[in-house]
Order: C-alpha cells, then structure tokens, then sequence
C-alpha cells in the first residue's frame, strides 16, 4: 500500500451560486426593460452576466463559448 492516491479536482461551478446570480441577473432586466424609466446604464451591466449564467447552467463552458467565437478574450 505505498502507492500514493491521486486526487482528481474536477472545474464545477457552484451551481447554487451560479443559479442566485443567474435569479438576480433576469429579475435585474425584467423590471429595467417593464419599468417606465428604461435607464440602459442599469440593464447594460447584466446582460453579459444574465448570458454566462445561463449557458453555465446549460453545460456549456467558457472554453466552447472561445471556440465559437462569442467571446474573443484571452
């Protein structure tokens, strides 16, 4: 028994958090494009957010999204 155990650390992301964040990004652009003063300062902010939560909870990761092209970081 000298063999020394490997542990695997798998890249999951807290879905629960992932999920809140995701709850307060569509509730944030509900009420900014239903409300009468459409500021777009307001709602400009969580639509990046709103779009990254929602394909992180559809399985798809960061590194697809590059591969496709919608995010041109580095």
């Amino acid at each position: 028994m000298d063999e020394k155990e490997t542990e695997v650390k798998t890249e999951k992301p807290r879905t629960l958090m992932v999920f809140v964040v995701f709850i307060i990004s569509l509730y944030v652009l509900l009420t900014g494009i239903y409300s009468d003063v459409k500021n777009p300062l307001l709602i400009a902010p969580f639509i990046p957010l709103f779009i990254l939560t929602s394909c992180i909870l559809m399985g798809i990761d960061i590194k697809t999204l590059r591969e496709i092209r919608i995010i041109n970081w580095r």
